[in-house]
């Protein structure tokens, strides 16, 4: 957030933050966050002492 803030600061638009390729940008941002299933998995393997 404080990426947006300090452009929003600037002056600067979201585009001029992250480019023209609003989905390139949204999938670098995640690329190593944990999914849902990856999360779930992990839920189960704690609960069967697994983890």
């Amino acid at each position: 957030m404080d990426f947006f803030e300090q452009g929003a600061a600037k002056g600067n638009g979201v585009l001029e933050l992250i480019g023209d390729d609003v989905a390139a940008f949204a999938d670098d941002l995640v690329k190593d966050s944990p999914t849902h299933a990856d999360i779930y998995q992990e839920s189960l393997n704690d609960e069967s002492g697994h983890g």
